[in-house]
């Protein structure tokens, strides 16, 4: 069960990562702002998996250091 919930918080982030990167493209390539509004939620997902597991931490600093804190 442990291994289910690991594999679980994994996909999690990287779906809400990839969510993320589609609103952007929606944003800036069609102009859809709308979606720029729900980002926020997808990184409180994010941050919620990495209080889950300590082995995001290194995932954690990347993302720290490399997206601006307006999208985070």
């Amino acid at each position: 069960m442990k291994k289910f919930k690991k594999d679980f918080e994994i996909l999690s982030v990287l779906r809400n990562l990839k969510i993320i990167g589609i609103f952007m493209r929606l944003a800036v390539r069609d102009n859809k702002k709308k979606y720029l509004k729900l980002i926020p939620y997808a990184w409180e997902m994010i941050n919620y998996r990495f209080k889950e597991q300590n082995e995001f931490n290194n995932l954690m600093l990347l993302l720290k250091n490399n997206f601006p804190k307006l999208i985070r």
